[in-house]
């Protein structure tokens, strides 16, 4: 088979896709009123999907080996959370979590007459880990950590964004 537009750019084109998504999670997060509405919540699984899917990009465009980016999943918990909500949203069911910790989209009971500075409000990702029980991480916070960690590994690999692409 011959040339596929989408490898035009190799992997920098999901890279640029993944900092799209994040803008929008990030815009959302400054400009917050709810918890999380359905439509917020999607923006949050694209940005979480499409930063898992940097890795296939990186690997099929061979710009690292897989077990490069393997080993990096295994040692950033962040990578490895973000992979597992990645997966779960995509397939319905989670079945081999790449972290220890299950997430989940807490739900809880809002009296709608209460009123909240949207300042003060957070936007949740209810975890659960065995050893630990029952936590949370702000959405957003999370996927800046993963967005920094990615960029790490593009900087410590050589892997400039910038550079253009030669098919």
């Amino acid at each position: 088979m011959g040339f596929d537009g989408y490898e035009a750019d190799g992997w920098r084109s999901q890279w640029r896709r993944v900092n799209r998504w994040f803008d929008r999670l990030e815009e959302i997060s400054k400009n917050r009123a709810t918890h999380g509405s359905p439509e917020e919540w999607d923006i949050a699984y694209a940005f979480f999907q499409n930063a898992v899917f940097l890795k296939d990009w990186l690997v099929n465009s061979r710009a690292i080996e897989a077990r490069t980016v393997e080993i990096f999943f295994d040692v950033h918990w962040e990578l490895r959370l973000c992979q597992d909500v990645s997966n779960g949203t995509k397939h319905f069911k989670l079945r081999n979590p790449r972290s220890k910790i299950l997430a989940m989209v807490p739900r809880e009971y809002e009296d709608p007459g209460l009123e909240r500075d949207p300042d003060q409000m957070v936007w949740l990702l209810g975890l659960f880990d065995e050893n630990r029980g029952f936590g949370t991480i702000d959405v957003f916070q999370l996927a800046k950590r993963c967005m920094d960690t990615w960029r790490l590994f593009l900087d410590s690999h050589g892997l400039d964004p910038e550079e253009p692409t030669v098919v």
